[in-house]
C-alpha cells in the first residue's frame, strides 16, 4: 500500500540528508599502508576497534610469511607493531580479534589462540591445550567472559569448536561426532 507524506516532513529529511552528506564530504580519508604506519603486512586479514577506540590490524607479507597485530592510538597517532617476528606467540596469520569485559586482546590465529592482556602475550595451541589443530579461524567472547572459538581446517581431521574459561577449563565439541 501507497501512503503520501506531507511535503514537509519529506523537506525536513532532505534537508537534514544534505546536510549530513556535506559534513562527510568534508571530512579528510587518510590512506594507511604498511610503508606508513605500524601494520604488519600488505595483505589485511582483519581490522576491529578495541575497546579504547584504538585501532587493531590483523596483516601479513604473504611472500614473507611475515605478520601479526598492528595497533593503532587514535588519541596520540602512534602504531605499535606485534609481528611474529618480534614476538613469539604471534601468528603470521590473524584471522578474528575479540575483547573480553577487562579489555583483554583473545586473537584467533594460524597459530594458536593469543591471549595479549597489554603486557604480555599467552598463546594456546595443540601443544598446551586439548586443541588437536593450531588453526584457529574465528572467535566469540560470551557474556560470561567464556571464550568460544572455531578450530577447523578443510585439509585434516580433528575439527572442532571449543569453549576456554581463559584459564584452566577447556570443552571440546567435535566434528562430526558432537557438531555435525
Amino acid at each position: 500500500m501507497f501512503t503520501l507524506r506531507s511535503p514537509r516532513r519529506v523537506s525536513l529529511a532532505a534537508a537534514a540528508l544534505a546536510g549530513l552528506a556535506l559534513s562527510v564530504s568534508a571530512q579528510q580519508m587518510t590512506v594507511m599502508t604498511p610503508a606508513k604506519t605500524g601494520i604488519p603486512g600488505e595483505e589485511v586479514r582483519h581490522v576491529v576497534h578495541g575497546p579504547q577506540g584504538d585501532v587493531w590490524v590483523g596483516a601479513r607479507w604473504p611472500f614473507w610469511g611475515h605478520g601479526g597485530v598492528g595497533l593503532y592510538d587514535r588519541v596520540d597517532r602512534e602504531w605499535s607493531t606485534y609481528a611474529n617476528t618480534d614476538v613469539s606467540e604471534m601468528s603470521a596469520f590473524v584471522n578474528d580479534i575479540e575483547f573480553d569485559a577487562q579489555g583483554v586482546a583473545w586473537i584467533a590465529t594460524g597459530e594458536g589462540l593469543v591471549r595479549f592482556d597489554g603486557e604480555s602475550f599467552t598463546r594456546w595451541d595443540s601443544g598446551n591445550s586439548p586443541m588437536t589443530l593450531d588453526v584457529v579461524n574465528d572467535l566469540s567472547i560470551a557474556p560470561d567472559g567464556t571464550v568460544w572459538f572455531n578450530s577447523s581446517s578443510s585439509s585434516s581431521g580433528g575439527d572442532a569448536i571449543y569453549s576456554f574459561d581463559g584459564v584452566s577449563a577447556w570443552r571440546r565439541f567435535a566434528v562430526p561426532d558432537q557438531i555435525p
